[in-house]
């Protein structure tokens, strides 16, 4: 496929996917629409003109031939008309010969130049719906945030429990059996788990659910496709439709359903801050190596307001005192990130920035869930957990022995760190993003990265800060992931320092440039809602320019636009205001 990159950054960030030709395509539209003449490009009708006064001359060559064709046969013997037919015959070949090399070069310029423009003309045009996911829309640029398994996911375990997260609070009374349909893609939703076999639970925020189902996915002797329908009938907790306008049909993805079951323990790959000392506005970071659920490892401590969130505690001083705070999930529910309750400041964007005890030691004890008997399950307390578990209900493993002991036995001690007496108020930059901008020739399933100049919260990289928009707009999910590099720009290992983050947005394949309706461009959005580890947001959106030198958006311009400052909110090429209403 063939696209370029652009960047619109600050209050705003965002850059664009096209095919090369995009921009001028929009300016012939433009002027057609305006004197209601054709909007076909001028190159392309003079190049069809030449194709058909080709056309004329083959026909011509051909007539040329009979002709000769005909002396010949009627020459009866006659030397001089036998030898005039003869060369009338070679050169009409000879004619023919060139001006179907010239056809064959005229259409192949036709055709390049049709693909260019993106106009159909006498080219047949492939379906575009070939390419696309129907009740995929919601993904990203809709209500769900986040699920797991992601879509169309391989070797999922057969007792996996299915995340799903959404951008608002939603209703627990309408998310239930009836709602959200389970079953083997080839049996149709028919089949789907009753409420008996599907357990149902959500954390406190009534924005993330876990579903559980109570028989094993799958069999032991083949793969399975799984569906999951998430239907129109969910609402948001003020009771208006989670599913509206063009996604409100509801949300679905598959995922295969491999022939083994999940007995392999979660552990802690990386902390930060990892010792040393860090700024008390800092935000405490864990991650983990598979997702965890989200219900087991979110929560709110808050001694004065009754909430008593323990499963993770961020602890303080001697007496290791749990710091009041919110635990929040993201990155494909890989990392849980802990915020202070404590404000301390604000950032440039005006939201509250909230900090840890100044000059204390601080520690971070992630606890192991109660063991099942039937170890490395954990054993379900009520509805839930005890302590942090991942995706099949496998109690975490502290110590990193490849064995779940249990809580008390098996809990996670990160390194102790020294915050200090100071804010960090730096400010995140976006220092590369890949493709480039106005990049083109951009393969169909190349991966979109965008790289920060800090280590950034995970929570923050979410659907609705870093997005991904087609232009023609048409129904595309996508979703953010997080990796934390080290100095050398490779993901950090969990023995070295964590010096930047690396976004990736994952999507579905590119539609190609011959699609009709095409060529198409992307627009990678980061909207000020990205913060730094130190919780301060983009803002101005300072990022790469276009050519390649300085740093684009400025304290009076503070968007960034396909690598420009802009006073104003960004635009697509086909007109577009960047970010576009949910």
């Amino acid at each position: 496929m063939r696209a370029a990159l652009g960047v619109l950054v600050a209050v705003l960030w965002c850059a664009a996917l096209s095919v090369t030709a995009v921009h001028a395509q929009g300016a012939f539209e433009q002027f057609g629409a305006a004197t209601q003449l054709s909007a076909t490009p001028l190159p392309i009708i003079v190049a069809r003109l030449i194709r058909a006064f080709i056309g004329v001359l083959g026909i011509i060559a051909v007539v040329i031939i009979i002709f000769a064709g005909f002396r010949y046969m009627t020459s009866g013997g006659d030397v001089d008309k036998t030898s005039s037919a003869k060369r009338m015959l070679v050169q009409a070949v000879v004619g023919l010969v060139i001006i179907l090399s010239s056809f064959a070069i005229a259409q192949f310029v036709l055709n390049a130049l049709t693909r260019a423009s993106g106009i159909g003309g006498g080219i047949t045009a492939r379906d575009a719906g070939a390419f696309l996911e129907p009740l995929s829309g919601s993904l990203g640029a809709g209500i769900v945030a986040d699920h797991y398994p992601p879509r169309n996911a391989l070797d999922i375990p057969r007792n996996v429990r299915i995340f799903v997260t959404f951008k608002e609070a939603i209703d627990p009374a309408t998310v239930n059996a009836d709602t959200v349909k389970v079953f083997p893609t080839a049996e149709g939703d028919g089949s789907a788990l009753g409420t008996s076999d599907l357990a149902v639970t959500f954390d406190d925020a009534r924005r993330s659910f876990v579903f559980d189902p109570v028989p094993l996915l799958g069999n032991a002797d083949t793969d399975t496709t799984y569906s999951v329908f998430l239907t129109p009938d969910i609402n948001k907790a003020d009771g208006r439709p989670a599913f509206e306008g063009g996604n409100g049909d509801g949300y679905a993805w598959d995922f295969e359903v491999s022939t083994l079951v999940d007995l392999t323990p979660p552990k802690v790959v990386s902390v930060i801050p990892s010792g040393g000392t860090a700024a008390p506005n800092t935000a405490v970071q864990i991650s983990f190596d598979e997702p965890m659920d989200p219900v087991a490892s979110t929560g709110v401590q808050d001694a004065v307001g009754g909430s008593f969130f323990d499963h993770i505690e961020v602890q303080a001083g001697a007496a290791r005192t749990a710091v009041d705070g919110e635990f929040r999930i993201g990155n494909g529910y890989r990392t849980v990130e802990f915020v202070p309750l404590d404000a301390c400041g604000q950032d440039r964007c005006g939201d509250i920035v909230f900090c840890l005890p100044f000059d204390e030691q601080v520690r971070l004890l992630a606890r192991a869930a109660t063991l099942s008997s039937e170890p490395p399950q954990a054993l379900l307390v009520g509805a839930a957990f005890d302590g942090l578990t991942d995706a099949s209900g496998n109690s975490l493993d502290g110590d990193g022995d490849g064995t779940a002991q249990g809580k008390g036995n098996d809990d996670y001690s990160g390194p102790a760190f020294q915050t200090g007496s100071t804010v960090d108020d730096r400010t995140p930059e976006i220092v590369s993003i890949s493709p480039d901008i106005n990049e083109g020739d951009v393969d169909v399933n190349r991966d979109v990265t965008i790289t920060f100049s800090m280590p950034m919260l995970a929570s923050s990289l979410n659907g609705a800060a870093v997005q991904l928009w087609p232009d023609p707009s048409y129904e595309m999910s996508f979703v953010p992931r997080s990796e934390n590099l080290n100095a050398s720009g490779q993901v950090a290992a969990s023995d070295e320092a964590v010096v930047s983050t690396r976004a990736d947005i994952w999507h579905p394949t590119f539609l190609p440039p011959d699609v009709e309706g095409g060529p198409y461009s992307y627009y990678p959005l980061v909207t000020r809602g990205v913060k730094g580890i130190n919780q301060f947001c983009l803002y101005p959106a300072f990022g790469p320019q276009a050519s390649g030198a300085g740093s684009c958006a400025t304290e009076q311009a503070p968007y960034c636009c396909n690598g420009s400052p802009s006073a104003t909110a960004c635009q697509t090429v086909g007109g577009q205001t960047l970010p576009p209403a949910p």
